[in-house]
């Protein structure tokens, strides 16, 4: 619940939070500059505006704010690429993209149908979605995640193309799984359906192994 966050909850006095909010930005572009990156400098500037905009009013816009919430998750992704010199193909941003939107859906699903009247006092952008809507939403952007890592897997190497084309398969069975997982009533938060259902885990670490062993081979 958010009121147990830090700040929420008084734990954390918003003083030291602003300061230590300032702290951790100017470290981010500050490392960006000490290493000369500039895509990683561009991406932690672009990770700060787009959180300070959502904020500020984005997160009151219907759909536009669940694609900020996606967006973080793929600037994170490219700054760690760049921080590391990790070269990355577009079908895996793609990946990475539609994964990041699919858990955002997802997440704004379970709560209109989990809470429902108090979804709004939640989440006032709420008043504005359908679940019919989000249930599409997810489906279409689950497949088209899905499509796109098949995509990515046909570019590789030939060595590694049959393992990470293998490592498919479990990824296929982990969005099937999750999309039954958020359709059932009164769900857990979107986070414990990921981290902490024992099929889900068994799923995502099948691929996690077929995907490595892909790397090893390569």
């Amino acid at each position: 619940m958010k009121r147990n966050r830090p700040i929420a909850s008084g734990a954390l006095p918003e003083r030291h939070a602003v300061i230590l909010a300032v702290a951790a930005a100017a470290c981010a572009v500050g490392v960006g500059v000490v290493i000369r990156e500039p895509l990683l400098v561009l991406t932690a500037s672009a990770y700060l505006c787009l959180s300070f905009l959502y904020s500020l009013r984005l997160k009151h816009v219907a759909y536009v704010e669940m694609l900020i919430v996606a967006s973080g998750f793929l600037l994170r992704v490219l700054g760690g690429a760049a921080a590391t010199h990790v070269k990355l193909s577009v079908w895996f941003l793609l990946v990475c993209s539609l994964g990041a939107l699919g858990v955002a859906v997802a997440k704004r699903y379970t709560e209109l149908t989990g809470l429902g009247a108090d979804a709004v006092r939640h989440r006032p952008v709420m008043r504005w979605y359908q679940p019919a809507w989000l249930r599409v939403a997810q489906i279409v952007v689950g497949a088209g995640m899905l499509a796109t890592y098949l995509m990515w897997a046909v570019t590789e190497t030939t060595a590694a193309r049959p393992w990470h084309l293998l490592s498919a398969l479990p990824l296929a069975a982990a969005l099937g799984w999750f999309g039954v997982l958020t359709a059932r009533p009164a769900v857990r938060p979107v986070e414990d359906l990921i981290l902490r259902d024992a099929i889900m885990l068994c799923c995502e670490a099948a691929w996690l192994i077929l995907f490595c062993f892909g790397l090893y081979v390569e």
